[in-house]
């Protein structure tokens, strides 16, 4: 029944679990240290598996792996309930054609309590937004910051082969060359 619990722990966090997560939750489980000469994006939420926490990140950051933009750009920064969008759009379809990719500025944002979809953003003129941007703004500063002093690791998914989808509709994700 663990995993079960833990399973209910994760979907009620207060904050929100990552991919990023299983690598630093495994060494930690292990009882081993991560490298101390680089930053990880991920945590360790083995407090939150095990019940003993419900808090795991604040902010994720979406980047781009090519679709639109630069490679490595932040196309989306989520804070809490809410997600920035910074570029829509620009994504190659399996059959070969692309949209029309759109920088957004100020971001599109949208409170996903109310909206998981992400069908309709916040009016830029209402409280909330208003409210909500600078937190926002703050976030995408210090994640520009974090990564221009990140000096161990590029994210270039375009010369991994790995890091790029074949196209095939079965995956979530297509993307043809």
């Amino acid at each position: 029944m663990l995993w079960g619990s833990s399973l209910l722990a994760l979907l009620t966090l207060t904050s929100f679990p990552s991919t990023l997560d299983i690598f630093p939750t495994l060494v930690a489980l292990a009882g081993a240290a991560l490298p101390p000469n680089r930053r990880f994006d991920g945590l360790d939420v083995s407090p939150v598996l095990f019940g003993w926490s419900d808090v795991g990140h604040k902010v994720l950051l979406h980047p781009n792996s090519g679709a639109a933009g630069k490679n490595g750009e932040i196309e989306a920064l989520r804070l809490a309930q809410y997600k920035a969008f910074y570029t829509t759009g620009g994504a190659m379809a399996c059959d070969g054609s692309t949209g029309l990719a759109e920088h957004h500025q100020p971001p599109l944002i949208f409170n996903l309590d109310r909206d998981i979809q992400e069908q309709e953003p916040l009016d830029v003129a209402s409280r909330e937004y208003q409210a909500v941007l600078p937190m926002i703004s703050r976030a995408y500063g210090q994640a520009l910051e974090d990564i221009a002093a990140d000096n161990v690791s590029v994210a270039d998914y375009s010369k991994d082969p790995a890091a790029i989808p074949c196209c095939n509709v079965q995956h979530v994700v297509c993307r043809c060359h």
